[in-house]
């Protein structure tokens, strides 16, 4: 133990970690190295190498220096405050202190995933919930000693670092997403730091209800359907409207920590509280790792001195309060609707020239509030797509930022792919060759497995694709090929052939068809929503059979009855 340890790292050293630890381990054997089967190959497709370990730092350089290669020395702590205050004149209360208790231990511990993968120390969830109680009164001890000093070990602050391939070319390192294995220990205190700050933010209501993502209680049609219902609405009224979409460049690695700590101290969370959530951020150490046949190879420890790591529990919540005040740069003349980092920023005026200063405007204040928040734009996912009905000829935007933004008719967001005329046929088109896969997946393995097995395949491939979105696709005429290829999914789990009636096998099997899945939908997001709703009992006190019925308002075009208050 050096003379430069903290007060709570000469503790833990001398009086409990260190006894605390070793007994794990000794507990269950000796440490193991980590296991990252899913990268078997990757030594042939990265940085023009065959060398594992070169792989392995060229990767672990990539991630920790990424917020220098992106260019990303302009955030201005002094204007992101500025800009923060100025959208959003709150005061909030102080976060109150408020001490572990071994119940909280006990509890977080005991609703852990069963996980064998672990971090560089060998012990895994499952190890911690094997002997949860032989630790928790040292554990307990330990995680309020850190809330009290307001810091975090040092050796919780080591994080494995596999890079997981998401898209695109593979011989290039930014397509891969990096997804750190954090000490279970640290994984714990997480965890209750975690429900303390979250129930922060949601007595205060902190959190923006434009944001969608990481948000416990809301779904994909919470997130689609004020986009939906603001273009058919815009378009009813005659109005013209685009759709701007954008996406932040690796925004969970370049998280600027300074600007995050003050945005935290304007949000209520002061004092011992914020000094834990800088130890927290500060000085993490990485070390890359990449599996072969070979064996694990791996890089050296680098410091991160930006991001947040992905795969911790803290993650999502901080990188929502770093982004808490996007919406507010345009949100006068514009409707954001943000998913994570994903945004859509939607414009809705009375004529084209109009519509193009908007969209000037809205891109400018993008552009200056990530500036100043040391963010930068993906240039490959802005683009802009401006809406209309078929029957209303679509005139050309011309646009200051056309180097930036591309114009296009048919985009991915949420996962769903939106068009102009929201016909949802792209959609389906992109959807059928994913369901023609499950097709094939059932039939391969019809003669191997019983029913009941066939079923969880069917739930596992098809219908999770089916159920995804399907209140606002199932009633486009495209989605008669989807039904038709539900049928010949059931036909072929019941062995029958092409010319069978499909109903009666709907009902022996207990799977819903595509058209009462979409009902269902509709109405379980109409009970879970009802604040969205105006009903006829709000217009008349007349006991009328139609007055609990939703109000159903007058339109001007076909293309708003296909907007879900119409069908509901």
């Amino acid at each position: 133990m050096c003379s430069s340890c903290t007060p709570l790292e000469k503790y833990a050293c001398c009086r409990g970690y260190r006894q605390f630890h070793v007994s794990v381990v000794q507990f269950y054997g000796s440490l193991k190295t980590p296991s990252a089967e899913g990268f078997v190959g990757l030594y042939c497709l990265v940085s023009c190498t065959t060398v594992p370990e070169e792989i392995a730092i060229a990767f672990i350089d990539f991630f920790v220096y990424i917020a220098k290669n992106l260019d990303n020395k302009h955030a201005d702590l002094n204007k992101a405050v500025e800009l923060l205050t100025n959208a959003n004149r709150v005061e909030y209360m102080e976060m109150k202190p408020n001490p572990f208790t071994e119940n909280d231990l006990m509890h977080t511990i005991s609703n852990m995933k069963i996980r064998k993968s672990s971090g560089y120390d060998g012990i895994s969830n499952m190890n911690l919930k094997h002997c949860v109680k032989a630790i928790s009164k040292p554990f307990f001890y330990i995680c309020n000693f850190s809330i009290t000093y307001r810091i975090l070990l040092d050796q919780w602050k080591y994080e494995l670092v596999l890079p997981v391939y998401k898209r695109s070319e593979r011989t290039d390192r930014s397509n891969y997403r990096p997804i750190s294995l954090l000490l279970s220990l640290s994984k714990v205190l997480e965890t209750m730091m975690f429900n303390r700050l979250n129930q922060h933010l949601n007595i205060n209501r902190i959190l923006v209800p434009e944001q969608y993502g990481f948000r416990r209680g809301i779904n994909i049609e919470n997130t689609i359907f004020p986009l939906t219902n603001t273009i058919l609405s815009s378009l009813n009224k005659k109005q013209v409207i685009a759709e701007l979409f954008c996406d932040i460049s690796k925004v969970f690695d370049i998280v600027n920590h300074s600007v995050l700590l003050q945005k935290l101290s304007y949000y209520g969370v002061w004092g011992i509280y914020l000094n834990w959530f800088e130890s927290y951020l500060t000085s993490s150490r990485q070390k890359g790792i990449i599996s072969t046949h070979g064996g694990n190879y791996s890089s050296n420890w680098e410091t991160a001195n930006s991001g947040v790591p992905q795969g911790s529990f803290l993650e999502p919540l901080l990188f929502l309060i770093y982004i808490n005040d996007f919406p507010y740069i345009s949100q006068q003349i514009t409707k954001p609707v943000i998913y994570a980092d994903d945004s859509s920023i939607l414009v809705h005026v009375a004529n084209v020239m109009e519509l193009q200063v908007q969209i000037d405007d809205s891109v400018y204040q993008i552009k200056k509030w990530l500036l100043v928040n040391g963010l930068t734009l993906n240039p490959y996912k802005m683009n802009i797509i401006k809406c209309s009905s078929k029957k209303i000829k679509a005139e050309h935007i011309h646009i200051r930022y056309l180097n930036i933004i591309k114009e296009t008719d048919s985009l991915t967001f949420v996962v769903l792919e939106l068009d102009k005329f929201l016909n949802w046929k792209n959609h389906i088109d992109k959807l059928l060759p994913w369901l023609s896969s499950a097709c094939f997946a059932i039939r391969s393995m019809s003669s191997y497995c019983n029913i009941t097995t066939i079923k969880m395949i069917h739930f596992a491939y098809f219908h999770y694709l089916l159920q995804y979105g399907v209140a606002f696709w199932g009633n486009s005429t495209e989605s008669v090929k989807v039904f038709k290829l539900q049928q010949t999914g059931i036909r072929l789990m019941t062995g029958s052939n092409v010319k069978t009636f499909c109903r009666p096998l709907f009902l022996v099997l207990g799977i819903v068809t595509l058209p009462s899945h979409c009902i269902f939908s509709l109405m379980r997001f109409l009970s879970w929503n009802l604040e969205f709703h105006t009903f006829n009992s709000t217009f008349h006190n007349y006991n009328t059979r139609n007055r609990i019925l939703s109000y159903k308002p007058s339109f001007l075009l076909t293309i708003y009855q296909k907007d879900y208050v119409m069908r509901v």
